[in-house]
């Protein structure tokens, strides 16, 4: 088992040698760090190796997107939903992962709820996590 101390100790040397090693900071600083790890991870995105630690990069581009670029309106559960569906043009039907189009208009109509095997489908489907769907 991995301790806190051993995992801190991973998180600074990436820090102080992420930059002499691939090139750009990890965690990502800038919008110039995003642009090289993503032409890092592109480029080398066919010749992976297991010493490759592309995973751990793409984490830190993904924290660095989700920080910098995915701005949601301050709404959750059904109110981003309807949200969600008017933004990308979506009707009832287009939402299988919580039931049949007359379901979809229940819950949107607050007449049903929204059940854990649907915030798992939308969370997947329009990749938010899964809290973005709680009341």
């Amino acid at each position: 088992m991995t301790s806190i101390s051993e995992i801190n100790k991973l998180n600074l040397f990436i820090k102080q040698h992420s930059k002499q090693l691939l090139g750009f900071s990890l965690p990502i600083q800038s919008e110039q760090d995003y642009q090289l790890a993503n032409s890092y991870l592109f480029n080398r995105e066919n010749e992976q190796s297991p010493g490759d630690n592309l995973d751990l990069i793409l984490f830190y581009i993904n924290k660095w997107e989700v920080e910098n670029y995915i701005k949601l309106p301050e709404m959750k559960g059904i109110q981003l939903l309807k949200y969600l569906m008017e933004q990308n043009n979506l009707r009832n039907h287009d939402l299988p992962e919580i039931g049949s189009s007359s379901y979809v208009s229940k819950v949107l109509r607050g007449e049903n709820d929204l059940q854990i095997k649907h915030i798992q489908g939308l969370s997947k489907k329009f990749g938010l996590p899964k809290a973005a769907f709680l009341e």
